[in-house]
């Protein structure tokens, strides 16, 4: 209950992300590619549909940090595996940049994998100090256990 406002505040950033960042250029290539050869004609439903979804998907990826810094606490993952792990969420990164985006396009498979790469990096920090607070609660557990 603690964590609802971030998760709150992060899904509402990528939504905006989403609709300032991501929409632009995927709607851009969407209703140009193939126009020399077909118009595009687009539904109301259609339209909804893909805001929705890529809004969805793009929000949940950036709670990546939140969910980082809880399992960092809870001590299942430490900071230095989340590190080891960068190069593997890089290109994790950039295969969600793949599924969640409309379009085959790099620019628009980048665009949404850079901000997840930050959020990683972020992640990474935020898990030190939700690592360092964890210690410090069971070192003053251990402490006063033995008094």
């Amino acid at each position: 209950i603690a964590s609802l406002p971030a998760v709150v505040l992060l899904f509402s950033v990528g939504v905006a992300f989403t609709w300032f960042v991501l929409l632009p250029p995927a709607l851009l290539f969407l209703l140009n590619f193939g126009s020399d050869v077909a118009e595009p004609q687009i539904r109301i439903s259609k339209y909804i549909n893909l805001i929705i979804m890529l809004a969805f998907w793009v929000g949940l990826s950036f709670q990546t940090p939140l969910v980082m810094t809880i399992f960092a606490r809870l001590g299942i993952v430490t900071p230095k595996g989340f590190a080891r792990r960068r190069k593997l969420a890089i290109v994790g990164a950039f295969v969600a940049g793949a599924v969640f985006t409309p379009t085959f396009d790099p620019v628009n498979q980048t665009l949404l994998a850079s901000p997840i790469v930050v959020l990683y990096e972020l992640g990474i920090w935020l898990a030190k100090l939700a690592s360092r607070r964890r210690q410090k609660v069971v070192e003053s557990e251990l402490l006063g256990r033995t008094d």
